[in-house]
């Protein structure tokens, strides 16, 4: 739901549907763009939106960096090694410090830092978080600068945290 006021302090409110994940993992594309400030979320969702409105989520890089996701926080498996972004450089979301506590449990060693866009083709697997959709794999990036894609198929970290999840009490998810 989207409230907006107008100058004349009338309030409407928006609603639409959130599609569900995308079945076989989502199309990202990537986009240059650094948010001014974490706490700025919708800035971010705006841009995004108009840069590239056809794909399932647009990730973020500054100086030759990834950062997050439009509205996700950003995971990038390589072997048993998960590197996310530093909270200091994005809006550290509520799944993302669910997923950040399950991953050594799992047996997974986790890097905080951004990663850097010439070293996406040698990851195993993406995979973004947010809230509402919890955890959703990506199966293609599109590179935009260099008009390359990167094809993933690996979701195995992907689907073990969902399994994770979906065992988890409901009180201990966010709300959906």
């Amino acid at each position: 739901m989207k409230l907006r006021v107008d100058e004349e302090g009338k309030v409407t409110a928006e609603t639409r549907s959130l599609l569900p994940p995308p079945a076989g993992g989502a199309v990202v594309r990537m986009c240059p763009y650094q948010r001014p400030a974490p706490s700025l979320k919708y800035l971010t969702a705006a841009y995004a939106h108009f840069q590239s409105p056809d794909h399932d989520e647009t990730f973020f890089h500054h100086g030759g960096r990834v950062t997050e996701g439009n509205v996700s926080n950003v995971f990038f498996r390589r072997g048993q090694t998960v590197t996310t972004a530093p909270s200091q450089t994005v809006l550290s979301g509520v799944m993302r410090g669910l997923v950040l506590r399950a991953l050594p449990r799992m047996g997974y060693r986790v890097e905080v830092e951004c990663l850097r866009v010439a070293d996406l083709r040698m990851v195993d697997e993406i995979f973004y978080t947010n809230a509402v959709r919890l955890i959703t794999p990506v199966r293609e990036l599109q590179l935009s600068e260099c008009a390359a894609h990167i094809a993933l198929g690996d979701f195995s970290l992907s689907k073990k945290l969902q399994t994770y999840l979906a065992e988890l009490p409901k009180q201990d998810l966010p709300l959906r």
